[in-house]
This record gives C-alpha cells, structure tokens and sequence, in this order.
C-alpha cells in the first residue's frame, strides 16, 4: 500500500464517507421495506408550506386505522410542488379530493407514509462511492507494489 500519509488521510476519508452513505442506503431500503401494509386515509387536514421563495409543497394530517387502532401522521409531500399561491391554494384543494393510501410498517403501526418510493439516489451514489473506493484502494496497492 502506498505510504504517504496525504494519501492515507484522503483515502480515510472517502473511507468514512463511504461507510456514511452506506449505512444511509441500507436505513432507507430497510425504511422502505418496512412500510409494507397499506389502508385507507381518512380525516385529511390539507395545508401548504412555503419551502423556498418560490416554491410551495403541500402538507398533510391525515388519519388512517391498524390493527383496530386509529393512528395520525404528517406529511410534507415531495411532489407535487406549485410555484406560486395561487396555484398552491388550487393544488391543496385537488389533493384533498382525491382518495389517499397510507403505507404502514405492520410491526410498528405509527410509522406511515403517504408517498413510498424506492431510494434509488441513495443506493447510487453509495454504489458509487464503493467503486472509488475501491478504486482508490487498488491505485494505493498498485503504486505502492512499484515502488517497493
């Protein structure tokens, strides 16, 4: 292995961020893995959130029955998004009209989520950065093979 410790400390590095969003790739596959059942929401309170200066996302308190229990969440939606009020107060009133699915973890009923999507950015750029480092492991022990 190479020996300069400029390139132990850089390769610490992209070690430790590797390992970062390693571990944030499988708690958000685990995430996703978990929310697993499906009901019906009823009871939803529709608002929308001002998340930057021109963009709005809606928010939601809904309501949904598990395991004969009735349980609540909250929700700041990724999507839809609206770029002014106008549309932002039109976009909540759509919203509360149509009919919403909450995904629940079957073993822990509380955690719910009304959009479940795969995190597939998350996973990519793990993958990624288990390839540089990889990578950079391999140019460590090649560089360091010529050299002694």
């Amino acid at each position: 292995m190479h020996k300069n410790p400029y390139w132990l400390a850089f390769l610490g590095v992209v070690a430790l961020a590797t390992a970062w969003y390693g571990y944030s790739a499988i708690r958000s596959v685990q995430d996703y893995l978990a929310l697993s059942l499906q009901t019906a929401a009823f009871a939803t309170n529709w608002s929308y959130e001002e998340v930057s200066s021109d963009t709005y996302q809606p928010r939601v308190i809904y309501h949904y029955r598990a395991d004969g229990k009735v349980f609540s969440g909250e929700a700041l939606l990724s999507h839809p998004k609206s770029r002014n009020l106008a549309s932002a107060e039109e976009m909540v009133q759509r919203l509360a009209e149509e009919q919403w699915t909450v995904w629940h973890d079957p073993y822990h009923p509380a955690r719910s989520s009304l959009q479940k999507s795969l995190p597939i950015q998350e996973c990519l750029s793990a993958i990624t950065l288990l390839g540089v480092f990889t990578y950079l492991l391999w140019l460590g022990y090649s560089v360091g093979m010529v050299r002694s």
